[in-house]
């Protein structure tokens, strides 16, 4: 009956971490909203904004939450020594999803949930993210060393900036090529390791930053990140030249639909391999979800296998229009992963 924020003195404006409290833990009070462990503690961290200014391509006016994976490992470590220290199990949620990333559960976030899992009575549940229906993935196949595939990304109006990830398999070498919505080209840019390369088109004024991170240091494999900056709308080319080809497959991703504008998409977008990061650690509860009403497949919910073929998600629940609590009191429903 007393005042909470004498307690805590911080408000969730966001709204989401309070919606999957009340999933994780409402005591019933309202008879409709139980959660699935009525009578757990909570530790909650509520992470801090990150400065989207130093996010190049996010530059582009969202109101967006975005996180760096220090403050989210940060987050857990804190987690983490609090149930050893207390000697209680803890079941951590983490409803954060990445795109941008290799997608094989090798990222330092990954490796850290990995880690701490290890430890009897600590699991971590990540949601697979909510982009299986959003086409910011594309993949495909170079058959063969000399062979040559075309990726189409449709640039929408408004869009600024756009950085996306192309993933091969090592011993994999590709290198690539751009085409403007003009029809004006930037030859095959060759393969300098570990070097950004910039190239700047006439007409839109566009300017390219083509960065080959060969190998990657911590998967090893070939990875392309492709940067462009002043942006004009339409269907931008990137010719991929396969210059020593052993497996073939490649994969792309662009950042999460809700950093990007409206029409910004593959044109050939595949809804596999959109499990988000860090649900692809190994050690992780990965959890996608389907319409519970009609007990159907949900297209929007995040897809299996990892980029590297490991079965993920693990399982999936019910996700279409949740009741859940509203920051303030009230409730609401939701749609989605977390």
């Amino acid at each position: 009956g007393g005042d909470p924020y004498s307690i805590v003195p911080t408000r969730d404006t966001n709204g989401h971490g309070t919606n999957m409290a009340g999933i994780m833990g409402a005591k019933g009070q309202n008879p409709l909203l139980t959660g699935a462990a009525p009578d757990a503690r909570f530790i909650i961290v509520k992470l801090r904004l990150s400065n989207t200014a130093t996010f190049i391509s996010l530059e582009n006016d969202f109101n967006t939450p975005v996180y760096t994976d220090a403050d989210i490992i940060m987050a857990l470590k804190y987690v983490f020594t609090q149930a050893r220290s207390e000697n209680i199990p803890a079941s951590v949620l983490l409803p954060l999803s990445a795109n941008f990333s290799p997608h094989d559960g090798s990222l330092i976030i990954e490796q850290y949930i990995d880690y701490i899992s290890t430890f009897a009575g600590i699991v971590i549940t990540v949601p697979a993210g909510n982009e299986g229906f959003s086409d910011t993935h594309t993949e495909g196949r170079l058959q063969e060393t000399g062979a040559s595939e075309v990726i189409e990304l449709q640039v929408g109006e408004g869009e600024r900036n756009v950085i996306f990830d192309i993933w091969f398999q090592s011993p994999d070498r590709v290198a690539i090529s751009i085409t403007s919505p003009s029809g004006e080209i930037i030859e095959r840019i060759p393969i300098q390791e570990r070097a950004l390369q910039r190239s700047t088109f006439v007409f839109e004024r566009t300017e390219a930053f083509v960065f080959y991170n060969t190998p990657d240091p911590n998967t090893g494999d070939e990875n392309i990140t492709v940067l462009l900056t002043n942006l004009v709308a339409g269907i931008w080319k990137f010719t991929l030249f396969g210059e020593a080809i052993y497996n073939g497959n490649y994969n792309a991703w662009l950042p999460n639909r809700m950093l990007l504008k409206e029409g910004t998409r593959f044109l050939s977008a595949s809804q596999n391999t959109t499990i988000t990061s860090p649900s692809t650690a190994a050690r992780a509860i990965s959890v996608g979800f389907y319409n519970q009403n009609t007990n159907t497949a949900d297209a929007r919910s995040g897809r299996g296998f990892t980029r590297t073929g490991a079965v993920k998600p693990d399982l999936v629940a019910g996700g279409v229009d949740a009741l859940v609590i509203s920051p303030g009191g009230g409730t609401t429903t939701r749609t989605g992963s977390s």
